[in-house]
């Protein structure tokens, strides 16, 4: 059904540590018209028809990777449904496609009938693979732990501001929450999570000047708004004595997660309803493994029937083409 349909994979996108040139840049004005594109943090890819691929040959490099017919279909399938994101069956990528195809230029030529029926199985497929295998996948990453331990509480403080607040603020900030992120380094902190913070739902802390490791200073309730806060996470290496007077100014703390490597062995003394430490974190990831193994064969054994089933329908066009865009 689709055997003329060429995708053009190129991994690493915007946003990526390696700079990849873009494929769209290689693609001259007058062929530019007959190709989609889209562009991740992950990836980049292109897709037009066989005759018009041969515009963007000269300019492929040794890690592109080119599909053509099931296999571009069945490959773009694979990852619309999250199956090749770092989180399985994660639904950012999908809508991310949408919009993409959303917002395209369809030309009014049969290819661009052609490739908007395309698109259009792509997403029932898609759809219909992600209800039936890819939802209710649990927690597979901090973020998705955390969002579900903290479901419900809405004035969130985080303690660091380094790589792993990065990974879950996202997460945390999806509903509407009111997250204050408390650092040494306000500038640098506001630098290192300039892609995620989001504007008035997240403000950023100076600690007591003086902080350190060990240290043990409080920190200003009327400066931080602690009073009102519902949850901590702890994700600096702080010590159990500095969290006990830090966090004093808090009247009840709902849950307390504690993301420190030792924060099985240095356990403060709080008045906290819920205290998860890092292995509690790593157990609610890990015992979800199998079944992700499971859900994700179940997904891929589906697309190769929907690619088999599309590869087997055929269109009858008495009129060739022309018809679709009389």
């Amino acid at each position: 059904m689709f055997s003329d349909v060429v995708l053009i994979h190129r991994p690493g996108g915007k946003g990526s540590i390696t700079l990849h040139p873009e494929l769209k840049e290689a693609v001259s004005p007058e062929f530019a018209k007959h190709w989609f594109f889209w562009q991740t943090c992950l990836r980049q890819i292109a897709i037009a028809d066989e005759l018009t691929v041969g515009a963007l040959k000269a300019h492929l490099e040794p890690n592109d990777e080119v599909y053509q017919g099931e296999a571009a279909y069945g490959f773009l399938l694979e990852i619309i449904c999250g199956l090749h994101s770092p989180l399985l069956g994660e639904t950012e990528v999908y809508g991310q496609f949408k919009n993409a195809v959303a917002a395209f230029q369809f030309p009014l030529t049969p290819w661009g009938s052609h490739l908007r029926r395309f698109f259009k199985v792509l997403f029932e497929d898609a759809k219909r693979i992600r209800q039936a295998h890819l939802e209710d996948l649990g927690s597979q990453s901090y973020g998705s732990v955390l969002r579900r331990e903290l479901r419900g509480l809405k004035h969130i403080h985080i303690l660091g501001a380094g790589q792993l607040v990065q990974e879950i603020l996202p997460w945390l900030t999806k509903d509407g929450n009111q997250v204050h992120i408390h650092a040494r380094d306000t500038v640098k902190a506001r630098q290192q999570l300039a892609g995620v913070l989001k504007a008035g739902s997240t403000k950023v802390h100076c600690l007591p000047a003086g902080h350190g490791a060990l240290g043990v200073l409080p920190v200003h309730t009327d400066d931080t708004d602690m009073v009102h806060t519902q949850a901590v996470i702890i994700a600096a290496p702080v010590s159990a004595k500095f969290l006990e007077l830090w966090l004093k100014g808090a009247p009840e703390l709902v849950v307390i997660a504690d993301l420190r490597a030792d924060s099985a062995t240095d356990l403060p003394q709080l008045q906290s309803e819920t205290h998860l430490v890092l292995g509690d974190v790593f157990s609610r990831i890990t015992q979800n493994q199998a079944l992700l193994a499971e859900r994700k064969e179940a997904a891929l054994a589906a697309i190769r029937d929907a690619v088999h089933e599309r590869n087997s329908y055929v269109e009858y066009r008495p009129f060739g083409w022309e018809d679709v865009c009389a």
